[in-house]
């Protein structure tokens, strides 16, 4: 490992792309998750939105 060039560990870019799209379908998920937490919050438990984020 120590004779390898830094040339050698570059991530190419397709790789970079894949995880990407992966990454991009658990945000959605969290952010969504996070959204109805917020509303569930504000409107089922009465704390301001303030509090709730």
């Amino acid at each position: 490992m120590a004779g390898e060039r830094a040339r050698d560990r570059i991530v190419p870019f397709p790789s970079k792309l894949a995880f990407g799209v992966g990454q991009a379908a658990e945000g959605l998920k969290n952010t969504g998750f996070a959204l109805f937490v917020l509303f569930y919050y504000n409107q089922v438990l009465g704390l301001p939105g303030s509090l709730a984020v």
